[in-house]
């Protein structure tokens, strides 16, 4: 498989459809980050996990849980103003309820989680356990999975970014790749 991704020094990067490298932002890393309102400096939360639908699409932020009801809040991805690597901002304080997004997978809080699913071909073969995602930095959208093949090979050999021009289909049990894959490893996976 063509190798499409790279790890520079600062972080992986995949090539884009014009011919550039982008650098790129896994979901783990934005994970724990505070959440800024842009035009008052507060701060909104803490980002607990992020919201996507059953098409991949980048829905929005659960922020950690506050006060003793426990509710779920959200922010609505149209809201972002940026990610960064130390904070996210956010245009005004769109802070709702989380049981108003009703239909949105997690990517490692929840029931309904990405984390740890099997990721398969259509062909039938397993390709890995999907361990992170990796976001286009201005679209909000998943243009690279990170799997591992069980710690000894994330260690030896390192995690495998995949590149798909097709989506993955998200199941109940699995996630199935319908289309052709590109594969490299990450050597620096941790």
């Amino acid at each position: 498989m063509k190798s499409t991704a790279y790890k520079s020094r600062g972080g992986v990067k995949i090539r884009d459809t014009g011919g550039g490298w982008l650098p790129l932002q896994k979901v783990q890393e934005i994970i724990g980050l505070p959440v800024i309102e842009l035009t008052s400096g507060k701060v909104l939360g803490q980002i607990r996990d992020l919201l996507f639908d059953d098409q991949w699409h980048f829905v929005g932020i659960l922020l950690e849980y506050k006060g003793l009801l426990r509710d779920g809040r959200y922010i609505p991805a149209p809201s972002i103003q940026s990610v960064g690597e130390d904070c996210v901002i956010v245009r005004k304080n769109q802070v709702r309820p989380l049981k108003e997004q009703n239909q949105s997978v997690t990517f490692c809080a929840g029931s309904s989680h990405l984390k740890g699913k099997p990721v398969m071909s259509a062909e039938g073969y397993q390709l890995g356990q999907l361990e992170d995602v990796y976001l286009h930095p201005q679209m909000g959208k998943i243009v690279g999975y990170e799997l591992s093949d069980g710690f000894w090979a994330d260690v030896t050999e390192g995690r495998k970014i995949v590149q798909t021009s097709e989506p993955i289909i998200l199941g109940k049990d699995a996630l199935i790749c319908t289309g052709p894959v590109s594969c490299n490893r990450d050597q620096t996976a941790e």
